[in-house]
């Protein structure tokens, strides 16, 4: 009887050891080394019981120095607010085990905190390819573990998407002079249906540089206003890895857009698109992207 006993309990004992030793996805970040700062915002938005779970799960991992390079006022958010911090780390883990065979241009994978996550797939300068999710490059992929796999990210996925451009644009600050400019144009139910669009959003100060009897010019000819505001949109969905040196694309009104950057892409270097330059971070939308600029570009056509 104490011989059964004994074998039962050893095979318990091997099972569970078994069982440990199929390192689970918290298992695998921390053999990664690199993502200290990740599994410590997990423990603290109390994610990392659920994510030792069977699953499976999919992380979209953002490496420690990815949290170094947010602006301080994302820092603080996340760290001061227990709510925000759940949220945007539950965004960045996805029920199933997507393989990067599985990540393929414009796929939307919805994400453990509701909202989807946009895949695409970019071409840089030299040829290759960009893989990226919500804008932020994924370094390698593919690192198993007994419940699910991990994908490594040079960014953090944030802020996360809003709704539609339209409806985005409403709460953002600073954007309320273009907010006007679509909706008297009749673009701002372009911008809040299913199409996808690319919109670089100059802010109020930006409108303000321009001369008075322009802007008041704008504001009275529906056909002139629309021309404007087309030349800073492109249909199809470019966040900042899309863009190098010497980038060229058809504006939504005709005339080519010309980007150049400054630095190594990432969110250190500067990004410019004709004469107005990029700022803050890129707004993910359910339906496109906003790149916020600090100037109206005029365009060659009238």
């Amino acid at each position: 009887m104490i011989y059964k006993l004994l074998l039962v309990t050893l095979s318990l004992l091997c099972a569970v050891w078994t069982v440990r030793c199929q390192n689970d996805v918290i298992d695998v970040l921390r053999d990664l080394q690199e993502f200290k700062t990740l599994l410590q915002l997990i423990q603290e938005a109390n994610l990392t019981t659920t994510l030792r779970e069977t699953g499976p799960f999919t992380v979209f991992a953002p490496v420690s120095t990815a949290f170094v390079e947010l602006p301080e006022s994302a820092w603080k958010s996340l760290s001061s607010d227990p709510k925000v911090l759940r949220q945007v780390m539950s965004f960045h883990v996805v029920p199933g085990n997507i393989m990067s065979s599985e990540l393929k241009n414009d796929v939307l994978l919805s994400s453990t905190e509701g909202q989807n996550i946009r895949i695409n797939v970019y071409q840089n300068a030299t040829g290759g390819e960009v893989l990226a999710a919500d804008g932020c490059p994924i370094i390698y992929t593919d690192r198993k573990a007994s419940n699910g796999v991990v994908h490594a990210m040079s960014q953090v996925m944030y802020p996360l998407p809003g709704p539609s451009i339209t409806e985005t644009l409403s709460h953002m600050q600073n954007a309320s002079f273009l907010l006007t400019a679509l909706q008297k144009s009749g673009l701002s139910e372009t911008l809040s249906g299913d199409d996808t669009y690319t919109v670089f959003a100059p802010t109020n100060e930006a409108f303000d540089k321009l001369p008075p009897t322009y802007l008041e010019k704008l504001l009275t000819n529906k056909m002139a206003l629309s021309d404007l505001l087309e030349f800073h949109m492109f249909y199809d969905v470019s966040f900042r890895p899309a863009f190098y040196d010497g980038f060229k694309i058809r504006s939504l009104q005709g005339p080519f857009l010309t980007f150049h950057v400054k630095g190594l892409p990432g969110p250190t270097a500067q990004y410019t698109v004709n004469n107005a330059t990029f700022l803050g971070l890129q707004q993910p939308t359910r339906n496109g992207v906003i790149h916020v600029i600090d100037k109206v570009m005029i365009s060659p056509e009238p």
